[in-house]
């Protein structure tokens, strides 16, 4: 596979170097106070004990790493609690704001926290009636993104609702935008060799986001290359029919060198090799019902 950006001699300069991206949905979500917006509800103790445990098995590198979440404050704290589960200050009653804080203490520039709203769902209107109804009620949302929703907002005219295809082209987007990334950051390991070595040459994002939304992308690849039945089959592996349970998720890997550029994604046991043309199709499908 070769980067769309870069011809063979430009490539070939450039030593090998990743970007490795997490995503997965936020955990275990605290009870909302009465008149608490959804946005602001946090991870329970547990939450926040569990998405640590898991950052561990994850080899973070906070030094070359950035948290992203949803502007529902949840997927943010369970990307920090990702990314910075090594560090011994932070412990099951560490806020947020504790967090940010210790973070802001270390960095000289920037910050460690972005807020990407690919990475969330909006459901409105008639749209939001039949998508609670399959989440809360029939518990198999899955099903109704891959089988319902796209054309659910066609007949309604729904430009906003997160339907499969635009769940799926705003995780593609995010993907296509790293990989444009990815040549970039080669220069720098190229200018600052020392610098990146200890890290393996890897930059690192923590993604979290919510149920639904990242399994929309991981089953739109599983339909562009195995086809439709094999989405089914997924669902049906899944313990939940409305998405992966807390902290769970999925990585892809972009590995760039003198031959081009690599996507692997890798969920539990499987793991998929993609190309930028896929990624490019997963973002027309999205344009195309948009028109619609």
């Amino acid at each position: 596979m070769e980067t769309r950006d870069l011809g063979r001699e430009s490539r070939e300069s450039l030593p090998k170097a990743s970007i490795h991206l997490e995503f997965f949905r936020h955990d275990d979500k605290a009870k909302a106070a009465e008149g608490q917006p959804d946005t602001t509800v946090r991870l329970t103790e547990k939450g926040r004990k569990h998405a640590s445990e898991v950052g561990k098995e994850k080899n973070p590198n906070p030094e070359v790493a950035v948290a992203f979440g949803s502007s529902r404050e949840r997927s943010v704290e369970t990307a920090m609690r990702q990314m910075l589960a090594d560090q011994p200050e932070i412990g099951e009653d560490t806020t947020l704001e504790d967090i940010k804080e210790l973070v802001a203490g270390s960095v000289k520039v920037g910050r460690k926290d972005m807020v990407d709203e690919r990475l969330n769902f909006v459901w409105e209107g008639e749209f939001k009636d039949a998508a609670m109804d399959h989440y809360v009620n029939k518990k198999d949302y899955l099903l109704f993104a891959v089988e319902e929703s796209d054309d659910l907002v066609r007949k309604l005219k729904d430009h906003s609702s997160t339907s499969y295809s635009r769940q799926a082209a705003g995780i593609a987007e995010i993907v296509r935008r790293y990989l444009e990334i990815l040549p970039n950051f080669q220069r720098l390991v190229a200018d600052n060799p020392d610098k990146y070595l200890k890290f393996q040459n890897e930059l690192q994002r923590f993604l979290g986001s919510h149920a639904t939304v990242t399994e929309s992308f991981l089953m739109k690849v599983i339909e562009k290359t195995k086809g439709r039945d094999d989405v089914m089959k997924f669902i049906e592996s899944l313990p939940d029919k409305n998405g992966f349970g807390f902290s769970e998720g999925f990585s892809l890997d972009l590995v760039g060198d003198e031959t081009g550029t690599d996507i692997v994604l890798k969920y539990k046991d499987q793991q998929w090799e993609l190309t930028p043309e896929l990624i490019d199709e997963i973002i027309k499908d999205k344009e195309a019902l948009d028109l619609t």
